[in-house]
């Protein structure tokens, strides 16, 4: 049986101990839903029962008062990790000079995916889905974690039949293709040999941020190999995958007008203006609701959705399709505010300082 992911998240906790009965109040995200507790259903027996039907709860991080706990950890779908790593993964090719190898060079194929340090679970769950295999190493001075993969054995047989069974849908399936040559080269043992690293630092100059001005002045001979262009599939997007993908380039927010104390919630995926047709697929996936803004001075597109009758279709697919990392506690957050404002509650006094309060929460890195 498939264990269910709990996931808790304090948003809000006041106490008082000052008084003869002592108290408490908060608000947490709970098994994908908002649950307000007080000193009384928190004591009460059904509640503590269903919290605490998996005993083995697992602490995972406490950051400014802001608490993430899992009881028991779901696994990934393949697809999922696919969309994740088109918006957060890198293929990457590192050549250094060694004079310990054959040709002098070491050429190695790296496997990263770097986030930001809350979100260390996701990548506790990614190393799961692979095995195991790979290290997590945070980067304090970045607030980052990185995934990495390097064992050339572990890419072989793990890394690259995974995004051959799940193909990569964003520009980043050219990185993953030019990087998959190079490990074959690797593989056939021709990277140890003239013509087969100057292949590799070929397709190197194609990918990511190209080859250093020492492999230029060290390779003067090798010509630069021109990116291939970005060409979508003519294949439907797999759910999972706009899942996952949105989980690592996806946005949740509300704007509320400082004047008329409007509220609006918005949900946008922005990426390079190369991908422009991707988040056209993107949205097409979304029976075309929200509008596609370009802009040329800064490369970038960005879908958009702010009208209250398209939010249904996005509800409703990441009620089936859930997000898994801390995107999920942004989606619940900006899903009870739609409620809110469904039900007429924002045009209240008080409704309109519990839509500010669950605002306040959303998208909070520091």
């Amino acid at each position: 049986m498939r264990k269910k992911l709990i996931l808790a998240k304090v948003l809000k906790y006041q106490k008082n101990y000052s008084t003869a009965r002592p108290y408490f109040n908060c608000t947490i995200i709970f098994n994908n839903r908002l649950v307000d507790l007080s000193t009384h259903n928190f004591l009460n027996k059904n509640f503590f029962n269903a919290i605490s039907f998996n005993k083995k709860i697992n602490p995972v991080f406490n950051l400014n008062k802001r608490f993430y706990t899992t009881i028991s950890s779901n696994e990934l779908k393949p697809w999922f990790l696919t969309g994740f790593t088109d918006a957060e993964g890198c293929f990457n090719i590192t050549i250094a000079k060694n004079p310990t190898y054959i040709i002098g060079w070491r050429v190695q194929a790296r496997f990263i995916i770097e986030i930001h340090i809350k979100e260390i679970v996701t990548l506790n769950m990614i190393q799961k889905f692979f095995g195991g295999i790979g290290t997590i190493t945070i980067n304090p001075r970045k607030n980052s974690a990185r995934y990495t993969v390097v064992n050339f054995n572990d890419i072989i047989n793990i890394i690259v039949p995974h995004f051959n069974k799940y193909p990569l849908q964003s520009a980043k399936k050219i990185d993953y293709k030019l990087w998959k040559e190079c490990v074959n080269i690797m593989s056939d043992k021709k990277h140890l040999t003239q013509k087969g690293l100057e292949q590799i630092i070929k397709n190197k100059s194609a990918m990511n941020l190209g080859v250093s001005n020492q492999l230029k002045v060290e390779f003067p001979n090798v010509i630069p190999l021109i990116r291939p262009p970005f060409i979508t599939s003519d294949e439907t997007l797999n759910p999972d995958w706009v899942s996952g993908f949105t989980e690592g380039d996806g946005l949740f927010f509300v704007n509320i007008n400082s004047d008329t104390n409007h509220v609006r919630p918005v949900m946008s995926i922005g990426l390079n203006i190369r991908e422009k047709p991707l988040l056209i697929k993107i949205q097409q996936f979304f029976e075309g609701i929200g509008y596609i803004y370009t802009s040329s001075s800064n490369n970038s597109v960005e879908w958009k959705i702010g009208k209250l009758s398209h939010f249904n279709k996005v509800i409703l697919h990441f009620n089936s399709y859930p997000l898994m990392g801390l995107k999920s506690y942004n989606f619940i957050i900006w899903r009870e505010i739609i409620s809110l404002i469904e039900t007429k509650v924002h045009l209240t006094l008080e409704g309109l300082a519990k839509i500010k309060s669950l605002k306040d929460q959303l998208n909070k890195w520091d």
